[in-house]
């Protein structure tokens, strides 16, 4: 079995809004000082995981 029969399929999106909700651990886990460092840190972290969505053209909704 070759690795691209194991590749998952990339989503078949036939609405291209993305809603995404960030709040409470997203932005302040409980080991954080809560700082605005910190939490721009932790906000861009976050973001990156609809980077994806926002390259094939997605509008998003935060």
């Amino acid at each position: 079995m070759d690795n691209n029969s194991l590749k998952m399929p990339e989503p078949v999106l036939t609405d291209k809004t993305v809603l995404v909700a960030l709040g409470g651990n997203a932005l302040a886990p409980g080991e954080t000082t809560g700082d605005i460092h910190e939490q721009f840190a932790l906000t861009r972290a976050a973001l990156r995981t609809v980077m994806p969505f926002i390259r094939r053209g997605c509008r998003l909704a935060i």
